[in-house]
């Protein structure tokens, strides 16, 4: 066990030290010049893609999470770009930022429930001091199960430089705090590192603007990307959850599939699907009634592959 932890770590390391390392001191006239530009900490354009390497704990599955922008759309004389998140198609988002470097989503699920679906909910305001809280709806969104609670508090906790694909830039991060999630967000690139807890994903290929970034794994023929090669268990949503939250999957070829619940200790407490099904990607419901708060694992089974992911149940 000792020894997948420390292969875990090193690998997780390797990644970040590849395309990004935090720089202690970068030169002063450097910043003088780099400050005389307009900085841009959110880049949407249409064909955008940005693709994030991820190790799961506490199994040994490596993921590359994919995030696109695929469409773009006028509301209110206001351009929104549609972002697809690594999920699936409908884990989407319609934004849009100023040259502020304030950011936008377009509530078209009416998360606010004001009644107004053309309006919009702010995401991020990366021009604010350090240690400045703002109100945010990042990763807010309604699922098939129920809604999820929409506003978040955004801590801005610092700013540093990083060289990142060679070019050094500034970042800043943000803790959203109700959803213990954190990010690092760098000028030009966007989003380069997020953190649930303990796993870390770390942006290592993009697609800005027209310009590539890194080496992409993922950019084939939409068909290609359907169904996907291998057998795949994404992390569930919502996550923290309560009472219920989804979990999602998919497989290449017809076989049999057994996906499990279990606690902290191993034992099972649920059992979601055990049967033959045909290729493609499911979405199972999971209700955590009768259980109580913690961490539980998720377990896909099938005749060669296994796969586990963590999620936590808050109530």
């Amino acid at each position: 066990m000792k020894r997948l932890v420390v292969i875990i770590c090193l690998f997780t390391i390797i990644i970040n030290a590849q395309n990004i390392k935090k720089l202690e001191n970068v030169p002063k006239e450097f910043k003088t010049k780099y400050f005389k530009n307009h900085l841009n900490f959110c880049p949407l354009h249409v064909g955008d893609i940005w693709e994030y390497t991820f190790i799961d704990y506490p199994g040994t599955t490596k993921e590359i999470r994919v995030v696109k922008i695929t469409k773009d759309t006028l509301v209110n004389n206001k351009r929104y770009f549609k972002k697809v998140n690594w999920m699936d198609d409908s884990f989407i988002s319609w934004e849009r930022c100023d040259s502020n470097n304030n950011s936008f989503i377009l509530d078209y699920q009416d998360l606010d429930e004001d009644g107004d679906s053309t309006d919009e909910l702010p995401l991020d305001s990366l021009d604010l001091p350090n240690n400045y809280r703002y109100l945010s709806y990042k990763y807010s969104f309604k699922t098939a199960s129920e809604p999820i609670p929409g506003q978040r508090t955004a801590l801005l906790k610092d700013s540093a430089w990083v060289e990142i694909f060679g070019d050094t830039v500034l970042f800043r991060t943000v803790e959203y705090l109700e959803i213990f999630w954190i990010e690092e967000i760098a000028e030009k690139y966007g989003t380069i590192k997020f953190m649930w807890e303990s796993p870390e994903s770390f942006l290592t290929g993009a697609i800005i603007d027209g310009k590539q970034y890194g080496t992409l794994v993922s950019v084939f023929p939409e068909n290609d990307r359907k169904i996907p090669s291998s057998v795949k268990l994404f992390n569930n949503y919502p996550n923290p959850f309560n009472p219920s939250t989804i979990i999602s999957y998919s497989i290449p070829t017809e076989q049999k599939v057994i996906l499990e619940v279990y606690d902290v200790l191993g034992r099972k407490v649920r059992e979601l699907v055990n049967k033959v099904q045909k290729r493609g990607k499911y979405k199972v419901a999971f209700n955590s009634k009768g259980l109580s708060s913690g961490v539980y694992f998720f377990t896909l089974k099938t005749q060669k592959t296994l796969l586990t992911k963590r999620m936590l149940l808050i109530k």
